[in-house]
């Protein structure tokens, strides 16, 4: 009997729990940034998490397509913001944790090593950071309800 329950136990476990290195769906989605300037979906890309840009607001009305003006590449300077892969290789760590992965901001052309963590089903921190987490900032995301 104890034997039994323990399959049934196993067997309904979610497969973060039986794959500790893939990502839990927990937090792939569509999330507002803290300011409302952006949305990014967060989806599964081999064994780790990445996010790209799926609306942005215009920040100006002399053109229909915001292009990534401040990269540091200046052949990337004309690539469309709308698309662009931001979050980039962060791995499971626990359930609600994500490590290792780094975070483009548009905005300013620089990229930072970045961790995610769920806070609640609707709310998600980003740390952006330099160096280690201690040197860095923390903005938080809001869930995009889906009909």
């Amino acid at each position: 009997m104890v034997l039994i329950l323990f399959f049934v136990v196993l067997l309904s476990c979610p497969p973060s729990w039986l794959h500790p290195g893939s990502p839990s769906p927990g937090v792939v989605g569509q999330w507002i940034t803290e300011e409302g300037k952006a949305r990014v979906e967060i989806f599964q890309c081999d064994t780790t998490l990445c996010g790209r840009i799926v609306w942005a607001r215009q920040q100006t009305e002399t053109s229909d397509t915001l292009l990534d003006i401040h990269n540091p590449d200046a052949a990337l300077r004309d690539r469309p913001i709308i698309g662009l892969v931001i979050l980039k290789s962060f791995a499971a760590e626990g359930n609600d944790r994500w490590t290792g992965g780094s975070v483009y901001d548009p905005e300013s052309g620089s990229t930072y090593n970045a961790t995610l963590e769920l806070v609640d089903t609707n709310t998600l921190d980003l740390r952006g950071y330099i160096l280690i987490p201690l040197f860095g900032r923390t903005t938080t995301w809001t869930r995009v309800e889906q009909d």
